[in-house]
């Protein structure tokens, strides 16, 4: 009981990072689009791009949120039946987050935010979403090692390819988030 106790906090803590996410996300694009003031060197293409990322993004936080909600329901019921799907499910979930919204930011965030914050508020916003960028890449991981060893299986050629892939690209999108938060750690020199 305890331990569906602390599973389910873990499961509405995730929720809010997911809210917490798309709320970072659109003041990001939303500041982006009405001042172009985040950094010394914004890029007027860059905050289509951004509000194209927090759309995709928002459908994979509904996602989500509602895959951890079932969770906590199978949780509640005490049903394992469904673990492997929904584990399954979670993987390919996170996958598709790390790759089709925090590596684009990241790498956005990274070539196009510029190297330094104009004030300090958008030192703060922009670490925030660099913070935000490097988690999917890191739950991706986790739910990776997680599923294969909670699921005693040889996958595919196709799926380990996609798997491999996308751990490449994690590892990339994580140092290039890394190197964003480095870069916004001072102010613009005027």
């Amino acid at each position: 009981m305890e331990s569906s106790f602390i599973c389910t906090l873990f499961l509405c803590c995730l929720i809010i990072y997911e809210i917490a996410d798309k709320l970072v996300d659109f003041a990001i694009a939303a500041q982006y689009i009405n001042k172009g003031d985040l950094s010394n060197n914004p890029k007027d293409s860059v905050s289509v791009a951004l509000f194209v990322f927090f759309a995709i993004g928002l459908h994979i936080t509904i996602v989500r949120t509602i895959l951890y909600a079932w969770r906590i329901q199978l949780y509640r019921t005490g049903d394992e039946s469904q673990d492997k799907t929904h584990d399954s499910i979670n993987l390919w979930m996170s996958l598709t987050k790390a790759l089709l919204e925090a590596f684009p930011q990241a790498t956005i965030a990274k070539f196009f935010f510029g190297d330094c914050a104009t004030t300090d508020w958008m030192k703060t916003q922009v670490q925030a979403f660099d913070v935000f960028s490097i988690f999917p890449f890191v739950m991706f991981v986790f739910y990776l090692f997680y599923y294969y060893r909670e699921h005693d299986e040889r996958p595919n050629r196709a799926t380990v390819f996609i798997m491999v892939i996308t751990f490449i690209f994690s590892v990339v999108g994580f140092i290039f988030a890394c190197l964003s938060i480095h870069a916004f750690n001072e102010p613009c020199q005027p």
